[in-house]
């Protein structure tokens, strides 16, 4: 982005007759000589009202942290924000703790947020720093294809904890191992808002599905579970069916491109709640 369109894009956004709601922006390691700029951008972002959704793909985590904090940090309008980072660039591991402290800023200040989606970090330790400072307002989390640790499922778990807000989380092509993803199952027994929960592609097994199991027999709000691309045994899908039959919310079951075995297929085919049938998506492929 050339100097003169960051700072006619500047004036765009002050002018009383801009209604601009979604903005799109590239923040890469080149941007740092023109970071003066980028601040008076985020200025000016914060000051249009009408902005509802901000899109960012990062490869310099500093110039995206300091952006998204100078926006954040005066701003009540902005509703949803999609974080991806570039994949095709390599990552600093060391990070500078100025960007620290703007990440941290920017993520207090998501307090107007109803939908977040930080995607495609390789940095387990920056979506661990995110997951420990953003507010427990957001009704839509997204971690799809983020790099997850030990302390990143912990502080999933933590933030899911008594959380009355959170509605939908996704976190599709995270490679969490068994034990932490039973760490997020157990979190979410203590969380009595959601409705979806996406963990497409996802590595279970059976303390996996005897921890989901075991949540879905105590929620009151769960509707829709997507196991797309999962791998599920027959006694997997056993566990799973006995759980769902002491529910009487859930609706909605999708297994896309997921690998059952035919007998998991028949009985899933008719999962049923206390209440009624489950839509159950996507049983095609067999082995």
């Amino acid at each position: 982005m050339s100097l003169k369109t960051l700072q006619g894009l500047c004036l765009c956004l002050e002018h009383p007759d801009c209604t601009v709601k979604e903005l799109e922006l590239e923040l890469h390691q080149y941007h740092h000589f023109r970071l003066s700029h980028f601040l008076q951008l985020a200025a000016a972002t914060s000051r249009c009202r009408h902005i509802r959704s901000i899109k960012i793909t990062w490869s310099s985590l500093d110039v995206m942290a300091k952006y998204l904090a100078g926006v954040l940090e005066n701003c009540d309008h902005v509703e949803t924000v999609y974080i991806s980072m570039d994949t095709k660039t390599k990552s600093s591991r060391q990070v500078p703790a100025a960007t620290w402290a703007a990440l941290q800023s920017a993520c207090s200040h998501m307090t107007s947020l109803q939908q977040l989606s930080f995607v495609n970090c390789r940095v387990p330790a920056v979506v661990n720093n995110v997951l420990q400072h953003i507010p427990n307002t957001i009704e839509q989390l997204s971690l799809a294809g983020c790099a997850l640790n030990v302390m990143c499922a912990g502080q999933i778990a933590s933030h899911l904890h008594g959380n009355t807000c959170i509605r939908s989380l996704d976190l599709s092509h995270t490679k969490l191992n068994s034990s932490e993803f039973v760490a997020v199952f157990q979190g979410m027994q203590m969380c009595e808002g959601i409705r979806s929960v996406r963990v497409r592609g996802a590595r279970l097994d059976r303390p996996c599905i005897v921890a989901l199991a075991e949540y879905i027999k105590l929620t009151h709000s769960l509707e829709s579970v997507d196991l797309s691309e999962c791998e599920l045994t027959t006694d997997m899908c056993l566990q799973l069916v006995a759980a769902i039959r002491q529910n009487r919310t859930v609706q909605r079951l999708v297994f896309n491109d997921a690998k059952l075995t035919s007998e998991g297929v028949r009985v899933m085919a008719k999962t049923k709640t206390k209440l009624k049938p489950v839509a159950v998506e996507g049983l095609l492929r067999i082995y």
